[in-house]
């Protein structure tokens, strides 16, 4: 028991650590993505590029979802129990579902601009982008500085905000490669008449899918939010610490553990002695919950006290 205890406390240390490296990730990503919307706005204005226009966006809406990560993690550290009893820290995964909204309508923005402009060119109305070397280096340099903070989220980071900021800087790196390519072929090479429309292509390409990279993550999140199950892994886990919790627990009749936002929500059912004194029994169900709330992953505990296990457990809840 003392080794599974030592190794809870060595886990949530750990936890604690990681919190605090993601929010140097955060702090450190939104202050470079303010750097970098600077430049992508010359690039944009030298050149304009619908290519490049649309990573503009891209980063713009970066910086929002950097502001609205930082700003759900402060939010979430404030203490408000009369108003949430259960904590706020359900505003993270709300906040990533209304980032992949914002990201999923800004390009359908985009992907609309980029068939108006084929449609122009087709009719001789709009001619290719300009793509000067200084326009060329400024998207470059975007490109390593976006390389850079996705391999850094992916070495340091964990958790579910740097995962929507490893995702960003991926999204980022890949429709600026795209940008840059596209709008470079489209300007430099001449005498091949098609290849002009590669700029709008291109931004249609990225669009296309920053929609399906955010669909899938906000997705992800719905279903959490609406109560799917824990893993295997993290219910065996639940389960040993139960059943070495207390030599008085004679069975584990019920082990029940599913999303409440990115935390659990834990329920079991222990089985005790029939004759046992109540107070006995309340100290052993209490420490127990206690114990399973300790765990930086589970937001709420509730145990519950049996003296048998013949009935069926979902005759005990309102199951809808």
């Amino acid at each position: 028991l003392k080794d599974a205890d030592g190794e809870m406390e060595e886990r949530n240390h750990v936890l604690r650590h990681q919190n605090r490296v993601n929010n140097l990730l955060i702090k450190f990503t939104f202050l470079l993505n303010l750097l970098l919307l600077s430049s992508k706005m010359a690039a944009s204005i030298l050149s304009h590029s619908l290519s490049v226009i649309s990573s503009l966006m891209d980063s713009a809406v970066d910086l929002a979802s950097g502001f609205t990560l930082w700003l759900a993690a402060h939010q979430m550290r404030k203490s408000r129990p009369y108003s949430y009893p259960t904590g706020r820290k359900r505003l993270e995964p709300v906040a990533v579902i209304i980032l992949s909204v914002i990201m999923a309508s800004v390009s359908v923005q985009i992907m609309v601009e980029a068939v108006q402009t084929i449609y122009n060119m087709a009719a001789n109305d709009q001619g290719p982008p300009i793509m000067s070397n200084l326009t060329i280096g400024l998207v470059a340099s975007t490109i390593v500085v976006k390389v850079s903070l996705f391999l850094a989220c992916w070495k340091f980071g964990r958790g579910e905000s740097v995962a929507a900021l490893k995702n960003d800087q991926l999204n980022d790196s890949l429709s600026n490669s795209i940008a840059l390519i596209f709008s470079t072929l489209s300007a430099r090479i001449e005498g091949v008449p098609y290849l002009k429309y590669l700029d709008p292509s291109g931004a249609i390409i990225i669009g296309a899918y920053i929609i399906y990279s955010w669909w899938k993550m906000g997705a992800e999140h719905t279903r959490n939010l609406t109560g799917y199950s824990a893993d295997p892994a993290f219910l065996q886990r639940i389960t040993f610490i139960c059943v070495n919790h207390h030599p008085s627990i004679e069975r584990l009749d019920t082990v029940r553990a599913f999303h409440l936002g990115n935390n659990f929500m834990v329920e079991v059912d222990i089985v005790l002695p029939r004759d046992m004194d109540l107070h006995e029994a309340h100290d052993i169900g209490e420490s127990l919950q206690q114990k399973l709330e300790s765990l930086d992953e589970v937001e709420r505990a509730f145990v519950h006290l049996d003296y048998e296990f013949a009935h069926h457990p979902w005759t005990e809840h309102k199951v809808q």
